[in-house]
């Protein structure tokens, strides 16, 4: 996630934005415009910030709603945009040798979509992949992390008994 007023995007290009580190590393075919630029003149920049914000999160909940339709689409030449392109990114993960765990920055990025799909998914049978196990590990973790939480707050408790004996 690159902040608000940072970063650099693509006016042609719709969901292109990077980081600086990328935009001088990596070329576009179009010109890109530095997100600190536009907005920060004038009286209109946290205006800009709150609206940067507003569009970031509609965009968001379109790829989150496009992995959905994607992880449920039969149709091979479905007429939503991007639904092909998700549907590629699905079986380059599956046939990909190095993973995420593995460094393939193609395979982050969708295992990072699929965690932030999870986290919000309130779907029992959820078409998404792996979103059933990724609920579960969660489910898991918070378990672990609130037993914790109860063995500390019980053994501060013990502590704190034995010595106003």
């Amino acid at each position: 996630e690159i902040p608000a007023g940072h970063g650099w995007r693509c006016p042609v290009c719709p969901d292109f934005d990077v980081c600086d580190v990328c935009q001088r590393n990596h070329s576009h075919q179009h010109q890109l415009r530095s997100q600190a630029q536009q907005g920060r003149k004038g009286k209109g920049w946290s205006a800009a910030i709150s609206e940067e914000r507003k569009q970031r999160l509609a965009r968001f909940k379109r790829t989150m709603d496009l992995l959905v339709h994607a992880s449920a689409c039969n149709t091979p030449l479905c007429g939503t945009s991007d639904c092909h392109k998700v549907k590629t990114l699905f079986q380059h993960g599956v046939k990909c040798p190095k993973k995420a765990a593995g460094g393939c920055p193609c395979c982050r990025r969708v295992c990072q979509l699929l965690h932030v799909h999870a986290k919000s998914c309130k779907a029992q049978d959820c078409p998404v992949p792996r979103c059933r196990e990724l609920k579960e590990y969660r489910r898991k973790l918070q378990t672990q992390m609130e037993d914790r939480r109860r063995q500390n707050a019980l053994a501060m408790y013990r502590g704190q008994q034995t010595s106003s004996q």
